[in-house]
């Protein structure tokens, strides 16, 4: 029945059917994948469990330091002085009493570096991970919604520690490869007296020089492709490891070297 009230107003309306609301494009969320469980986790509580995952590790690296006693390989400053033999005789702690010794010496030499750089390269990558997450996710306005400012600010102090730490480790095995390079070319001198010296003793030219550029490979970290000698501390370094100081404005710079000290390629 028509109402007669719209009637005398002007001809009676009809209904009309709403539109069906159109689906906006770009907006459907419906087939996201759920978050995973390490997505939630706090950047410094992943931080804080990165330094602890590289202290664990260090701490049998640090072990296996001991067992190979990088110190008795330590050559004197009077024998890595060579123009010094012309001149007067130099006692020389390691010289071994043929050539046989001489060869077995320096491949104990060899043997303990590879030990050591390997190990060495496993944690310079993690000391990487670590700085990188503090110099991109971590800075004086970190929040956490569950904790305390006085608790956060206690956990960025304790991560900067356990940077400065990590390069202190790598610094120490740093010195322990340095050692036995010095010792490697102390034994190459000694080798030197050998070459075609005939008999029981003697040494091809060939032998040699095939020996010295496979202690050149090792010891410029070529064999490894990894520049040790980055973790070398100059007087900066030292006064920052000793203040424990972690200058924001010189990390990003420390990161590109790191980076690169990690691809080492000839």
């Amino acid at each position: 029945m028509s109402n007669p009230y719209e009637s005398a107003f002007g001809e009676e309306k009809q209904p009309t059917e709403k539109a069906a609301p159109t689906q906006k494009e770009g907006l459907d969320f419906s087939n996201l994948p759920p978050l995973e469980e390490g997505d939630l986790t706090p950047a410094l509580e992943e931080l804080l469990a990165r330094c602890g995952a590289f202290a664990q590790q260090a701490t049998a690296f640090g072990q296996l330091l001991s067992r190979l006693r990088v110190v008795d390989h330590q050559v004197s400053n009077i024998v890595k002085q060579n123009w010094l033999k012309f001149l007067i005789k130099v006692e020389d702690e390691h010289q071994q009493p043929s050539l046989a010794g001489e060869r077995k010496y320096f491949r104990l030499l060899q043997d303990k570096f590879s030990a050591i750089i390997v190990p060495m390269k496993t944690l310079a990558q993690q000391h990487l991970a670590c700085l990188k997450q503090f110099n991109d996710e971590i800075d004086e306005h970190y929040y956490a919604p569950n904790k305390t400012d006085l608790e956060v600010k206690r956990e960025i102090e304790q991560v900067k520690a356990d940077l400065l730490l990590q390069r202190q480790i790598l610094h120490d095995a740093q010195e322990a490869l340095t050692t036995l390079a010095d010792a490697m070319e102390a034994a190459e001198h000694r080798l030197n007296t050998y070459v075609n010296a005939g008999g029981e003793n003697n040494l091809a030219t060939t032998e040699l020089v095939l020996m010295k550029k496979e202690r050149r490979q090792l010891t410029e970290g070529l064999s490894h492709q990894f520049n040790y000698n980055f973790f070398a501390l100059n007087l900066l370094d030292q006064a920052s490891l000793k203040f424990g100081l972690v200058p924001k404005k010189t990390t990003a710079q420390y990161l590109s070297s790191l980076s690169l000290a990690l691809e080492s390629k000839e």
